[in-house]
């Protein structure tokens, strides 16, 4: 019985920590590494790749969501990339310790149509 009772304690111990009356998620963590920043990146596509300095960061997960990405302070070159879509790319600002907010629209490529006529004729049927 009181083993039951010392599971449910800490069970509510623990959901009490990770909820803090009066705090969201557009604050900036309580312990950010020194030297980082937050980069609140909203991107109008899913799954368009995060580049940061020609490194791969990570990838949009929810379109037109902001996504968190912790980055170290100071300038760097912001990429986006997404197959069917202009490539995205900005020198941005990073200010250690606070949120900074990025919104990105990727355009989507034109795409050509071919018509039958324009095909490329096969020489083997000649």
């Amino acid at each position: 019985m009181y083993s039951k009772i010392a599971v449910a304690v800490l069970v509510l111990v623990a959901a009490a920590g990770c909820v803090l009356p009066g705090t969201s998620s557009a604050q900036a963590p309580a312990k950010l590494a020194e030297n980082t920043g937050i980069l609140e990146l909203s991107v109008n596509v899913k799954g368009a790749e995060i580049y940061v300095d020609d490194a791969l960061y990570g990838m949009i997960k929810r379109a037109d969501r902001v996504q968190d990405v912790i980055i170290p302070a100071g300038k760097h070159l912001l990429g986006l990339k997404k197959f069917g879509y202009k490539s995205f790319s900005a020198s941005i600002g990073v200010e250690a310790g606070a949120v900074n907010t990025l919104a990105v629209d990727l355009k989507r490529l034109p795409t050509e149509v071919i018509s039958p006529e324009d095909m490329p004729k096969d020489k083997a049927k000649e």
